[in-house]
């Protein structure tokens, strides 16, 4: 049964991301409010998904004090599906984030069952580990949780991808993109906000675009080391996010997000999501995944 609860435990995210966080909850909540003439000023297609991500009803008053419930950190309990080598492998996993975009940052602990070519009665259990914190990223595999075969730490690429895949699992925790300049979101072009403010973590929303399938916006993540990660964000005819796509040269990554869910805490946030990339211009699926469960701390 897929249930959804906010707790006060402690996650195990990396200890310079965990040290952040607990900074952010130092903060003055004074200073993360804004206005309604803020709001309005939005692209209409993300108002539209904010008053549909917080179950908005019309009332005004109410929108903004739930909107002040800033998500600090989040646990996905996970299963799914992951390909590798042509083979669809199964895996359960845990997903900790930190969900403010100044200290964004995740673990990702799964175990993936390989089959094995050999005579024996049981798969061969896959470790890995991905962490993203402070704007640096590390990869490990291990074979029994013990020998380690694949090892990647802090390459500029790796890095914009982890700082992606932070972004496309946002929806999760739609109060990192409400428009709080003093947790890092901000609302500009980019050119006028890089050249206010750079080396800082932050998400921007440029502006957005029309197409005939819908609406489109455009988003950037900057980590503290002032690497960039840009993504395309389309809504559905609900006005969800159901799809965010990487932007820029090699291969284009995308995240498809559905089955969206009221969680309980005044979100509708999605609880399926498979992630891949175009190939020849179509869609393939890497990997596929369902949430089974998401606890949340609470600013």
């Amino acid at each position: 049964m897929m249930g959804f609860t906010a707790e006060g435990d402690e996650l195990p995210l990396p200890k310079s991301t965990a040290n952040n966080t607990n900074e952010i909850s130092a903060l003055d909540l004074e200073q993360c409010e804004w206005d309604e003439e803020k709001f309005t000023t939005l692209p209409k297609s993300v108002q539209r998904y904010f008053h549909r991500a917080f179950l908005f009803t019309g009332e005004k008053e109410q929108f903004w004090e739930d909107c002040i419930k800033m998500i600090q950190s989040v646990t996905c309990f996970e299963v799914g599906e992951v390909l590798s080598n042509g083979i669809w492998l199964p895996f359960e996993a845990t997903r900790y984030f930190s969900a403010t975009p100044l200290h964004a940052g995740f673990v990702w602990d799964a175990k993936i069952k390989y089959p094995t070519t050999f005579e024996l009665p049981y798969d061969i259990p896959y470790y890995v580990r991905e962490t993203y914190a402070n704007g640096g990223h590390d990869r490990t595999i291990k074979i029994f949780g013990a020998l380690p075969i694949v090892h990647t730490a802090n390459k500029t690429q790796e890095e914009e991808q982890a700082g992606f895949r932070w972004l496309a699992f946002s929806p999760i925790f739609p109060t990192s993109l409400l428009p709080r300049e003093t947790l890092g979101v901000h609302w500009s072009s980019s050119e006028e906000f890089h050249q206010k403010k750079k080396k800082r973590s932050v998400i921007t929303w440029p502006f957005e675009k029309k197409r005939n399938d819908g609406s489109l916006v455009l988003v950037e993540y900057i980590n503290p080391e002032g690497v960039s990660s840009k993504a395309e964000v389309r809504f559905d005819s609900h006005g969800l996010i159901d799809n965010i796509s990487t932007i820029g040269g090699g291969d284009i990554w995308q995240f498809h997000l559905s089955d969206y869910k009221n969680i309980g805490q005044g979100m509708l946030v999605p609880t399926h999501i498979q992630s891949g990339r175009q190939e020849h211009g179509q869609f393939v699926s890497h990997m596929n995944i369902r949430i089974q469960d998401v606890k949340y701390t609470f600013i």
